[in-house]
């Protein structure tokens, strides 16, 4: 993933990129399903209650998961606009959901080529 702020602006652009190793696409493979959210945060509603992802896309996207809150706090984002290609749009699916389930504003997400998640 790559997070950055736009220059003179405080909002930040969250971008994931699709399948390019056999890492990949062993993710892509992937394809039992999880529960989502994989851990509600504290004094927050769940957002998708019941709701299973792919399994893949959930692993893919735990492993950025506090990397990508973490950096959103340290640039001051005030509004995200998160982004990605196949694999990087599942990801950016589940990115969406996570981040406006804890609170933070998601102004667009732009995902192209998405698999079904």
């Amino acid at each position: 993933g790559y997070l950055a702020r736009l220059p003179g602006a405080a909002r930040c652009v969250v971008a994931f990129r699709g399948t390019v190793n056999s890492k990949n696409w062993q993710t892509d493979a992937r394809l039992g399903m999880s529960d989502w959210p994989p851990t509600p945060q504290a004094g927050t509603p769940v957002s998708c209650p019941g709701c299973r992802v792919h399994d893949g896309f959930a692993m893919a996207y735990q492993e950025l998961r506090e990397e990508v809150r973490r950096l959103g706090e340290e640039l001051r984002c005030d509004g995200l606009v998160v982004t990605g290609h196949s694999l990087g749009a599942a990801v950016a699916t589940l990115a969406t959901m996570d981040l406006r389930g804890g609170g933070a504003r998601v102004d667009a997400l732009w995902s192209f080529g998405s698999p079904r998640v």
